[in-house]
Protein backbone atom coordinates (compact mmCIF):
# COMPACT_ATOMS: atom_id res chain seq x y z
CA UNK A 1 0.00 0.00 0.00
CA UNK A 2 1.21 3.61 -0.51
CA UNK A 3 0.97 6.89 -1.35
CA UNK A 4 2.95 10.50 -1.32
CA UNK A 5 3.53 13.53 0.25
CA UNK A 6 5.36 16.71 0.08
CA UNK A 7 8.35 17.25 2.36
CA UNK A 8 8.82 21.59 2.07
CA UNK A 9 12.35 21.19 3.53
CA UNK A 10 13.55 19.06 0.50
CA UNK A 11 11.05 20.24 -2.11
CA UNK A 12 9.92 16.96 -3.71
CA UNK A 13 7.69 14.72 -2.98
CA UNK A 14 8.13 11.28 -0.90
CA UNK A 15 6.37 7.90 -1.25
CA UNK A 16 5.32 6.38 2.29
CA UNK A 17 4.83 2.70 1.56
CA UNK A 18 3.49 0.29 4.28
CA UNK A 19 1.64 -2.93 4.85
CA UNK A 20 -1.99 -3.47 4.46
CA UNK A 21 -3.43 -7.06 6.35
CA UNK A 22 -5.87 -8.59 8.97
CA UNK A 23 -4.41 -11.17 11.38
CA UNK A 24 -5.92 -14.20 13.43
CA UNK A 25 -5.09 -14.51 17.04
CA UNK A 26 -6.50 -17.96 18.88
CA UNK A 27 -6.34 -18.96 22.73
CA UNK A 28 -6.33 -16.87 25.81
CA UNK A 29 -5.49 -12.72 25.16
CA UNK A 30 -7.03 -11.37 27.95
CA UNK A 31 -3.51 -10.33 29.29
CA UNK A 32 -2.93 -8.80 26.22
CA UNK A 33 -5.61 -6.63 25.83
CA UNK A 34 -4.78 -3.52 27.04
CA UNK A 35 -1.49 -3.99 25.03
CA UNK A 36 -3.88 -4.19 22.24
CA UNK A 37 -6.04 -1.51 22.65
CA UNK A 38 -3.20 1.20 23.36
CA UNK A 39 -1.73 0.16 19.91
CA UNK A 40 -5.72 0.69 18.81
CA UNK A 41 -5.41 4.43 20.37
CA UNK A 42 -1.21 5.37 19.33
CA UNK A 43 -1.45 3.78 16.21
CA UNK A 44 1.70 2.55 16.24
CA UNK A 45 3.73 1.74 13.48
CA UNK A 46 6.24 3.46 10.73
CA UNK A 47 5.21 7.32 9.63
CA UNK A 48 2.64 7.31 12.76
CA UNK A 49 2.99 10.97 12.35
CA UNK A 50 1.51 10.80 8.36
CA UNK A 51 -1.52 9.22 9.88
CA UNK A 52 -0.68 5.45 8.84
CA UNK A 53 0.30 3.16 11.68
CA UNK A 54 -3.50 2.35 12.11
CA UNK A 55 -4.54 -0.91 14.14
CA UNK A 56 -7.85 -2.22 14.62
CA UNK A 57 -8.67 -4.67 17.15
CA UNK A 58 -11.94 -6.58 16.98
CA UNK A 59 -13.38 -9.39 19.22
Amino acid sequence: HGLHRFSNRQQQRHRLQGLLGQITLAGDLEPFLPLLQSAEILHVGKNATMGLGRVEVGW
